[in-house]
């Protein structure tokens, strides 16, 4: 044992604590993996890293979305239940004034645009599943399309397989970012209160 050994678990501790373990891995990640492609494939990179740059843009302007349309549904949701909760303490008066069709077609209503907001966030989720799984792909044809036609060479089976291993474990920790970005929002809002 070295003498450091405390020292080193008071900071993963702390670390821990403050970020997810991912965050101190992507830095080394990336820079090695960026010159590693650099060295495949020159600056044919920079275009591949600007489409997941603009890829992983979209897909948190969706998310942003769908928590916007999360606490739209909730609202709806609250609407119609409380509608409903009108309804059903109010039957016998209802059913006398001969109101219950109209009654049910305003707490239909409001379950129709509660099914709109679900189908609008679904859409928003899966809309980001499936950027992230063709990114790899996309990036890999646009990196090796530029490739191609600036260097003007041929593909070779030796340059392609690593290059898109490369670039598909270069895409991965892009990927953490939501997740990161969620973590954080809920350890915000649990010390918030």
């Amino acid at each position: 044992r070295s003498t450091l050994f405390p020292y080193t678990t008071l900071f993963r501790s702390l670390a821990s604590k403050c970020l997810p373990e991912g965050v101190w891995l992507f830095p080394f990640q990336f820079i090695s993996l960026m010159l590693l492609l650099f060295h495949q494939v020159r600056w044919a990179i920079v275009p591949g890293l600007v489409t997941i740059l603009v890829a992983k843009v979209v897909c948190a302007g969706l998310l942003i979305c769908d928590g916007f349309l999360r606490h739209r549904q909730l609202c709806t949701k609250d609407t119609r239940l409380g509608r409903c909760d009108e309804g059903f303490n109010s039957i016998r008066t209802l059913q006398m004034l001969a109101w219950v069709r109209p009654f049910q077609d305003h707490i239909m209503a409001a379950r129709a645009e509660e099914l709109h907001v679900q189908k609008l966030r679904l859409w928003m989720s899966k809309m980001v599943a499936a950027i992230d799984y063709t990114l790899p792909a996309l990036v890999t044809l646009v990196t090796l399309g530029f490739y191609v036609v600036h260097h003007g060479r041929e593909l070779k089976a030796s340059l392609v397989l690593p290059v898109i291993g490369l670039i598909t474990s270069l895409v991965g920790p892009f990927g953490q970012f939501q997740l990161w970005a969620n973590q954080y929002l809920v350890w915000r809002s649990a010390y918030a209160r």
